[in-house]
């Protein structure tokens, strides 16, 4: 499988389009997707989401928070789904972006950005085009990390 985004103009790191109208930022120091708005506006977006669990963000900025995870049960990016991607839900980071994608999303892809043409791509390609999310939690409770699962390394995760 194959899909290809044109570079957003106005933004220094790798931010395509999706659904024609939010913003996503292509993260390779994130860990964790990350939604940039109130979780109100996330269940606007995918009324299928919901609340389960918890995680500590880190980073933009600031010393780290707990904030609410939740789960998409089919999210779609270019010619390539994510069953239950898990996403955690901080407004208070926004970074001119509506998502964060982290690197751990594609770590079952080959990824090529091509800066040099105008506008820029960056191209994801897989021999697959369905994957999974799944999570490591501690004994609070609290997800500690997120990873990619191509649909024949997934049997049941429960969250």
């Amino acid at each position: 499988m194959f899909c290809r985004f044109l570079l957003s103009k106005n933004k220094i790191k790798p931010t395509v389009t999706i659904d024609n109208q939010l913003l996503c930022m292509i993260d390779t120091g994130a860990e964790f997707p990350v939604w940039c708005h109130e979780e109100t506006l996330l269940k606007e977006q995918y009324p299928e989401a919901v609340a389960c669990g918890a995680t500590w963000i880190s980073g933009f900025g600031g010393k780290g928070s707990p904030v609410k995870v939740f789960q998409i049960p089919d999210f779609k990016f270019g010619s390539f789904t994510y069953t239950r991607l898990l996403v955690a839900v901080c407004p208070e980071v926004y970074l001119g972006v509506d998502f964060v994608f982290a690197i751990t999303m594609f770590t079952k892809m080959n990824i090529t950005l091509k800066y040099a043409q105008q506008p820029g791509m960056i191209e994801f390609e897989s021999d697959r085009d369905t994957f999974g999310f799944g999570a490591k939690t501690n004994a609070s409770g609290l997800i500690t990390e997120v990873f990619c699962l191509s649909q024949e390394e997934w049997t049941d995760i429960n969250l």
